[in-house]
């Protein structure tokens, strides 16, 4: 799997609007979870987990690195790194 860092941006912010019930258009790299999307930890485990589900792995995410997530670009960068580290990122 070769994943650009455009499929890996246009693809979470897909998931955080529907997570959120946002448009994909209306988030910005800089948003923060909690501040400014409403979220709690359950919800941000869900959207972890979606990440997860559509990228098909399980190993994204650990329970730690939720907590250094603050903004949808900690999001997307984490993904994006993820994917670097595997070898899968173009």
């Amino acid at each position: 799997m070769d994943i650009s860092l455009d499929a890996v941006v246009q693809k979470v912010k897909e998931i955080i609007a529907n997570q959120f019930d946002l448009k994909a258009e209306d988030i910005k790299g800089d948003a923060e979870f909690k501040k400014d999307l409403g979220a709690d930890s359950l919800s941000m485990v869900e959207m972890a987990m979606a990440i997860e589900d559509a990228f098909e792995t399980e190993e994204i995410f650990s329970d730690d690195d939720l907590d250094k997530i603050v903004t949808v670009q900690n999001a997307i960068d984490h993904v994006f790194t993820y994917f670097t580290r595997k070898g899968a990122a173009s």
